[in-house]
């Protein structure tokens, strides 16, 4: 970075470490699990965290359009084959009424 880019916003290694020593700043420990007690036992994995992102974002898509996957597929920004095989890899159907 160039010194006048820092001069204007600062430097980024600074305020890294200003930011992780100050206190009041969670730290993993201090995170809540089920039972709402401190601990990093009970903490989700990221692969399980992107999932449950990537369901939500789907359902959502799809109730948005009406179930239609040519168009939930746009909205999602991802290829059409992309989203049949995300839906059959989470096991997402829409249920007969």
């Amino acid at each position: 970075m160039s010194d006048f880019a820092v001069s204007i916003i600062g430097d980024p290694k600074r305020k890294i470490e200003s930011e992780t020593s100050r206190p009041g700043l969670l730290s993993i420990s201090d995170l809540p699990n089920a039972s709402g007690m401190a601990s990093t036992t009970a903490f989700p994995t990221l692969r399980s965290v992107v999932a449950e992102a990537q369901i939500r974002g789907i359902l959502g898509a799809l109730e948005h359009t009406g179930w239609n996957r040519r168009r939930a597929a746009k909205l999602l920004a991802v290829s059409y084959r992309t989203l049949l095989y995300k839906m059959r890899r989470y096991n997402i159907a829409r249920l007969s009424s």
